[in-house]
């Protein structure tokens, strides 16, 4: 009985499993297997989990992306699986608004302060691209909990659970050439996985800052706090990411 029980757990995984293969892309199926093969030998390498998971930073051009599956896939899986031309426009006429860089930061007056506010004011309003366009003039926009607005990256999010065995979210960043600055330097109370999956954006990445009496380590550099330059150090990584590139 116990035997049957775990056959029928196993085949529910596998059917789960497949069918966020399937959302991932439905035009094209081996880009799924090739995501869900990357995630899996990724969560289970013992050289990321001793050296790298919580430790330092991975970087993985598209090249190397391209290797880890080339045996079965020979294909990047992340490179254009979010755009703004295919997906970003169809949230014009929803009602799905996101986040945008305020305009303290749009405007240079400060790089070190986290202040955003929402795309539209009214959130009984349907989303129109105009906003959406004018929010992305000199500064980022970005939307949390993104697997809930777009099938295919909440098949993502499905597939990165199965293979870390671990709540999954994803936040999408969108960044208008010519920024000084994205986002102000913080510290996040997750562990971070990045695609760049469209155009290229500079990441660096420290070590995090010495703890404060009163600070929150796992949520500086917000609600009003500041990561000073001192506290920073030199970047651990420094780099340009590219379409198809990411980092851990």
């Amino acid at each position: 009985m116990d035997e049957m029980k775990a056959a029928t757990l196993t085949s529910r995984q596998n059917d789960k499993i497949m069918d966020a293969i399937q959302t991932l892309d439905p035009q094209n199926h081996q880009k799924g297997m090739a995501a869900w093969k990357f995630l899996k030998l990724l969560a289970t390498s013992p050289q990321f989990i001793s050296q790298f998971w919580q430790a330092k930073p991975l970087l993985l051009r598209s090249e190397e992306i391209i290797a880890i599956t080339k045996d079965e896939y020979n294909i990047n899986w992340a490179d254009g699986s979010f755009t703004i031309e295919r997906d970003l426009k169809l949230l014009d006429g929803s009602y799905i608004s996101g986040s945008r860089t305020d305009d303290i930061l749009r405007e240079g007056i400060k790089t070190d302060t986290w202040a955003f506010r929402p795309i539209k004011d009214d959130p009984t309003r349907k989303t129109t691209w105009a906003e959406i366009a004018d929010a992305l003039k000199g500064g980022t926009i970005y939307f949390n909990s993104a697997g809930s607005f777009w099938p295919a990256l909440g098949a993502l999010c499905r597939l990165t659970n199965y293979a870390f065995g671990l709540p999954t979210n994803i936040n999408i960043y969108i960044t208008p050439p010519g920024s000084k600055v994205s986002v102000p330097p913080h510290t996040d109370r997750q562990d971070v996985i990045v695609f760049q999956t469209e155009g290229s954006k500079r990441w660096r990445v420290y070590n995090p800052p010495k703890r404060l009496k009163g600070k929150d380590p796992l949520n500086r550099g917000k609600a009003g706090d500041v990561i000073e330059k001192k506290e920073l150090g030199n970047p651990l990584l420094d780099v340009i990411l590219r379409r198809g590139d990411g980092k851990c």
